[in-house]
């Protein structure tokens, strides 16, 4: 066995709930952008992406889901 952290069922839930919240805003922020284009908006979307990107990472026990061999 190495030193391999275990995440408790309370852990991911958190998580979970987490990156749920996270995806809603980051849609809201999305979807205003799509609405008015202004580069307030772009910088929040842009914000609120790389918050869900943070999130799905933490999810995924740490790898990151989105670069090549990230979904062990």
């Amino acid at each position: 066995m190495g030193t391999e952290e275990i995440i408790t069922t309370v852990e991911h839930y958190r998580s979970a709930k987490h990156l749920y919240t996270t995806a809603i805003h980051a849609m809201k922020a999305y979807y205003a952008y799509q609405k008015k284009p202004t580069p307030a908006n772009e910088k929040e979307v842009e914000r609120q992406f790389k918050l869900l990107h943070k999130a799905l990472t933490r999810f995924n026990y740490g790898f990151d889901p989105l670069t090549k061999g990230g979904a062990k």
